[in-house]
C-alpha cells in the first residue's frame, strides 16, 4: 500500500437517495434560530431548517447506491478522507453527469466537474482509495472535463 492510499475496508460518509427514499444518511430537524430584534418588530420569525445527517458507508454500498441514484435521480454526495464534499448531479436519460466539489484544503480545487455516467464508479473508487483531497482532485481531471 502506497503512501497515498488507505487501508482496504475504509469507509466514506455518504448522503443518497434515489426514487424518492432515503437509502444511506438520515434527516432531522434542525433547531429554529432566535428571532433577531427586526424579525420581531416585522412580525417575522424564522423557520426551523433540515440537517442532512451523512451516514459512514463502505465502497460497496457506496456503488450499490450510486448505481440506485444514476437508474431513478434523487442526491447523491459523498466525503473524502480529508472531508472534501462531492455531489452527483444527473438527469434521467443524460449520458453525462456534474460533479459539485467543495474542496475545502486543497491547493487547486475543483468547482465542477462533467464526467461521462461509467465513469461515476471510477469516482467512487477514487474517493475510497485515496489519501489526499489533491490526488482525488487530481483524479477527477483525469476523468472528466472542467465545467
Amino acid at each position: 500500500m502506497s503512501a497515498g492510499q488507505l487501508a482496504l475496508g475504509t469507509r466514506r460518509f455518504v448522503w443518497c437517495t434515489a426514487g424518492g427514499r432515503v437509502l444511506h444518511g438520515r434527516t432531522r430537524a434542525a433547531p429554529a434560530p432566535r428571532p433577531t430584534l427586526w424579525q420581531r418588530l416585522l412580525g417575522r420569525a424564522p423557520r426551523a431548517g433540515t440537517l442532512y445527517v451523512f451516514e459512514p458507508v463502505d465502497e460497496p454500498a457506496a456503488q450499490c447506491a450510486l448505481a440506485a441514484h444514476l437508474a431513478a435521480p434523487g442526491a447523491f454526495a459523498l466525503e473524502t478522507a480529508e472531508g472534501a464534499r462531492i455531489d452527483f448531479l444527473c438527469a434521467r436519460a443524460a449520458d453525462t453527469l456534474t460533479l459539485d466539489c467543495w474542496f475545502f484544503e486543497c491547493e487547486d480545487p475543483l468547482d465542477s466537474l462533467v464526467i461521462a455516467r461509467a465513469a461515476a464508479a471510477a469516482v467512487l473508487e477514487a474517493v475510497y482509495a485515496l489519501a489526499s483531497d489533491r490526488e482525488v482532485a487530481a483524479r477527477l481531471r483525469e476523468l472528466g472535463a472542467d465545467a
